[in-house]
């Protein structure tokens, strides 16, 4: 072998991840699969930790949590609320003051109604360690796990064209390590609402001749997830302009099927009516329970942040302070709420050459939508499925990469302490 020969062959046996030779680590940084693979298990390693300790530690300060911690953990907050639907379907008293499960979108609740029967099938009846709720709670971690971990996958498929295979891989790995992205494997919404945000873009961008009529079909299940997707019809009609070159004389017909999305709604809406006779339904419980309503969302932001600033100030008597009291005596909560839209923002600028008009638009709506809701409580979650303003981090280059893993690793520990905030019942959002 020569001298160019061994050199072109030492080359090709370098890997993405920085020169090792041709082995785990390359097939890893070459295959989607096994990236989201790599990023899943070792974020999800970190949220489980964090759950752990605060369900462990909630059963001994109080024994009526005595379901297990994995049960307790899970069945934390609105994962409780989804749970009651799939097996007991939707509830609406008009006369409730706090509002009523109607607030929440079914088809995460449907399919974890149809998957619990089906493990209940496969497996005899077993009632997976816990007689009422073991198969749903199976059912919810298995929809929302397995939706993240291809969601990540497909992230990476997504990004890979404009960041090479190390950026996008970063940029996956900057989301999965949020601090609150626990909820990606919670009995939340969260992970299958990346999932087909992702999808639809991708199918978008695809060569298939029906690829329209797939993206719109995608929203309307997005919708169905979480009334958020509505915000897909504005993304996707904006990324179909893109791919006119900004032509309306290139616009078809088929431009049309992306009326799919809103669909969805219009559904959900029908539903409450024909069951209970009211289809406002939906806007009453939101109210009622949430204190969900238009409002203008900077003034949302400016008297959240005025709050934040009163408690920590001590404007306020801390016996009288709402933040610390709907924090159980913690501000991190809102700190996280007003801060992540923030910074996800400005990683958008930062990287603004690297992000298309659709991602533009999914960031800026991301963040103003639920702005627009009359308050903050939950942005910080909200705001998970926003990965464009995380594409900064796809683009740093080898040498400052170890600060992209620095503020991961910072990330992902606290992360770890928000997922034991949440499972030992000390979270708000």
């Amino acid at each position: 072998m020569g001298a160019q020969q061994a050199k072109a062959h030492k080359a090709g046996r370098a890997t993405l991840l920085g020169g090792a030779s041709f082995s785990v680590g390359a097939r890893v940084a070459a295959n989607e699969w096994w990236l989201a693979t790599a990023i899943f298990l070792l974020t999800r390693l970190f949220a489980l930790a964090g759950a752990y300790d605060g369900a462990t530690r909630l059963a001994r300060a109080q024994p009526a949590y005595n379901k297990g911690w994995l049960a307790e953990a899970s069945l934390m907050w609105d994962a409780a609320h989804y749970v009651t639907i799939a097996r007991d379907h939707y509830s609406f008293d008009p006369l409730a003051p706090a509002g009523s499960n109607v607030a929440f979108a079914p088809l995460y609740p449907a399919l974890m109604s149809m998957l619990s029967q089906l493990l209940r099938w496969i497996t005899f009846g077993w009632d997976w360690g816990n007689e009422p709720y073991g198969a749903l709670i199976a059912a919810g971690l298995i929809i929302s796990n397995l939706s993240f971990f291809v969601a990540l996958a497909l992230l990476i498929c997504w990004l890979t064209p404009r960041l090479g295979r190390v950026g996008a891989a970063m940029t996956a790995l900057g989301l999965a390590s949020l601090p609150t992205a626990f909820f990606f494997s919670a009995i939340y919404t969260e992970g299958l609402f990346l999932l087909l945000v992702v999808a639809s873009l991708l199918v978008a961008h695809s060569d298939w001749r029906h690829k329209w009529a797939a993206a719109g079909l995608i929203g309307l299940l997005a919708v169905l997830t979480r009334f958020t997707g509505i915000l897909l019809l504005p993304v996707l009609l904006v990324d179909y302009m893109a791919q006119t070159g900004q032509q309306w004389r290139k616009v078809r017909t088929d431009v049309l099927w992306l009326g799919l999305v809103p669909v969805g709604v219009f559904l959900y809406i029908g539903f409450l009516w024909w069951r209970f006779g009211d289809p406002f339904a939906l806007n009453k419980s939101m109210l009622g329970g949430w204190g969900h309503q238009a409002s203008f969302f900077a003034e949302t932001y400016w008297n959240s942040l005025a709050q934040l600033w009163n408690s920590l100030t001590g404007a306020v008597p801390a016996a009288a302070d709402p933040v610390l009291r709907y924090g159980n005596g913690s501000r991190l909560y809102l700190i996280l709420d007003l801060t992540m839209p923030v910074l996800l923002l400005a990683g958008g600028f930062a990287a603004r050459k690297k992000l298309v008009a659709a991602e533009w638009t999914w960031l800026a709506l991301g963040v103003l939508y639920p702005l627009s809701a009359n308050i903050t409580f939950s942005m910080a979650r909200y705001v998970l499925p926003l990965w464009p303003g995380l594409i900064w981090l796809g683009t740093l280059q080898k040498r400052s990469r170890w600060l992209g893993y620095a503020l991961v690793l910072a990330s992902l520990l606290l992360m770890s302490w928000c997922s034991r905030k949440y499972a030992g019942a000390n979270w708000v959002g």
